[in-house]
């Protein structure tokens, strides 16, 4: 880092933009030449992930619409970045609140703590995310390294609650779960304006319930000692100690309610916050659906379709096989619940209550060696969804590569400088020190890679390779493709019907109509060409419902000539053959 030419500064306005103003003179004068405004009524994370995927300097400063900084606050953002190691990806400074007149004597300290001004008892210097995470609003990270941990958590949010278990948190604990390290600058001063007369006081009330509420929903259920009639008590005092004109009091009772309140139903007041305000951002293509889905409204069945990749006598580091002693004991398990069945079966409806299909993805080798031998020695048919790219060119496939070297980085006792990425024109970063540092990049770097046409992956791999360096082991067999010769072996057994998964195994949701037809097709006419049957079924890479296949993907397929389509995890709502769920086995 050289100066402020290297950071940029964006300010985070939400559609009010309560103190802006004040908060850009207080930049300019800082010496912020030319901050720049993200505004709109998206949550504040939607935000700041817009900012973070259009920054293009090394640094980027997060600052709230209510914030003013220090005139020295940029000089001292500079000399903390200046002093820091490659190991750092954030610089936090101090937020206090400074009250737009008086400060109310009833605007106590648990009240305060939901506007997000707390300053952290530190002295300065390296802390871990860990044990110490800052407030957005007086923020800077690493870019590469903040998009490495994949940006900011979608959260809904809570409008101007600005608690603990904001977005900016979750990425600091990510950061720092991947090898990250922050350093705290009391120097890089900066106050938060607050007008609690403007907010009122059930404006502040309602901020401090829902900030409780949220902790009780992380933090776990409320002590079943507190009584649902405690908050209705609590509140009557208030209102008894307001109609007496004793004002302090009275608040300090209705926070004792609101206490109570977020206690006994935390979900019902904060349940919504908590929940991702999208199902994909800029670096997590994929989001976990809402707490509050439409699962009740999905068709149930009795019927279960199985999703495997691999079976391998260890298991592979990426964590895609089974052992063989693990899938003969699930298979067992599965066969004491219900009978067998195909997979078009279930999907037309005819199998037997309580049956289940299995199905492998991708097409590994042990598809044929080590799991085809056991599910005929028990009676159970199965579906091989086959990558034909890989089964033509012998090509390994990419995730097992990365996580084989990352494996082979964390325990050759070699110390590696930050793993710098860039995959399709973006750069992402880590600083792995760790066995466990080196887990949780292994599943950043396969989140960020999964929307990535394959060309680019492969590309990047090479990347990874220089960054590893020699000695990494050999790939794995069980990480082989089957070949022509082992395919065709596999599609005559009784037992084994060959289905899809598209040529180059990219993520068809993101491809372009032309090369989604292209994969689709490809697939079903090697498989043809090479067993004289057409494939019927196909099943999605990756395959998660409204991140990887959504409606076009189903119906590109259906014009391509398939009947039965696989996702991973639960499908839409109502039954679509072409969009049928499936569930991973637990390990016994």
């Amino acid at each position: 880092m050289t100066g402020a030419e290297d950071l940029t500064v964006f300010v985070c306005a939400l559609d009010e933009r309560i103190h802006l103003e004040a908060c850009l003179t207080a930049l300019i004068l800082a010496g912020v030449s030319a901050p720049w405004i993200v505004s709109g009524s998206s949550q504040s994370s939607q935000l700041r992930n817009l900012a973070l995927a259009e920054c293009s300097t090394e640094l980027i400063a997060f600052i709230d619409d209510d914030i003013e900084v220090d005139k020295d606050w940029l000089k001292a953002i500079i000399t903390a970045w200046q002093s820091a190691d490659e190991s750092v990806a954030c610089v936090a400074g101090e937020i206090k609140p400074r009250f737009i007149g008086e400060r109310p004597d009833w605007l106590s300290y648990n009240l305060l703590s939901a506007f997000g001004a707390e300053s952290p008892e530190l002295a300065g210097g390296v802390v871990g995310a860990a044990t110490a995470t800052f407030h957005a609003g007086n923020l800077t990270f690493r870019a590469a390294a903040a998009r490495g941990a994949g940006g900011f958590w979608p959260v809904r949010g809570a409008g101007r609650t600005r608690d603990m278990l904001s977005e900016e948190h979750h990425l600091q604990h990510q950061l720092s779960n991947a090898g990250w390290k922050a350093i705290y600058e009391p120097a890089a001063r900066a106050t938060r304006l607050i007008d609690a007369t403007d907010t009122g006081v059930l404006g502040i009330l309602t901020m401090y319930a829902t900030s409780s509420a949220r902790a009780e929903i992380v933090d776990g259920p409320a002590s079943p000692s507190v009584s649902i009639t405690a908050p209705i008590r609590s509140g009557a005092g208030a209102l008894a100690a307001a109609a007496t004109g004793r004002r302090k009091l009275a608040v300090q009772r209705a926070t004792r309610a609101a206490k109570r309140a977020a206690a006994r139903a935390p979900t019902m007041i904060a349940g919504h916050t908590l929940d991702p305000a999208s199902s994909s951002t800029p670096f997590l293509h994929s989001i976990a659906a809402a707490r509050r889905s439409d699962r009740s409204k999905r068709t149930t069945t009795s019927n279960r379709i199985i999703c495997l990749h691999a079976v391998a006598d260890e298991a592979l580091p990426s964590g895609m096989s089974t052992t063989t002693d693990a899938f003969r004991s699930q298979l067992d398990a599965l066969l004491a619940q219900g009978p067998p069945a195909t997979l078009d079966a279930i999907a037309a409806g005819t199998a037997p209550k309580n049956a289940f299909a299995i199905s492998f993805d991708d097409g590994y080798a042990s598809n044929l060696h080590l799991a085809l031998p056991i599910l005929e020695s028990a009676g159970v048919p199965a579906t091989f969804f086959i990558s034909t790219g890989h089964v033509l060119s012998g090509r390994r496939f990419w995730w097992d590569e990365v996580a084989r070297l990352l494996k082979h980085a964390g325990s050759d006792g070699v110390k590696r400088p930050v793993l710098d990425l860039e995959c399709a024109g973006e750069r992402r970063s880590w600083a792995p020190s760790d066995a466990a540092h080196l887990m949780i990049c292994e599943r950043q770097i396969v989140a960020w890679f999964q929307p990535s046409p394959p060309e680019e992956i492969e590309l990047t791999l090479g990347q990874l390779r220089e960054w590893a360096g020699p000695g990494a082991p050999a790939p794995d067999p069980a990480e082989r493709p089957l070949t022509v010769d082992e395919l065709l072996q596999l599609a005559a057994s009784p037992l084994a019907t060959i289905g899809a998964h598209t040529r180059q195994h990219p993520c068809l949701l993101t491809s372009s109509p032309e090369r989604r037809k292209e994969e689709l097709s490809g697939s079903r006419d090697d498989i043809e060409k090479w067993t004289g049957v057409a494939p019927t079924s196909i099943a999605y890479p990756f395959g998660i419902w409204g991140s990887d296949v959504n409606e076009a993907v189903a119906d590109a397929a259906r014009e391509c000539g398939y009947a039965v389509g696989v996702v991973n995890g639960p499908g839409p709502s109502g039954h679509n053959p072409l969009a049928l769920g499936r569930s991973s086995l637990v390990q016994p």
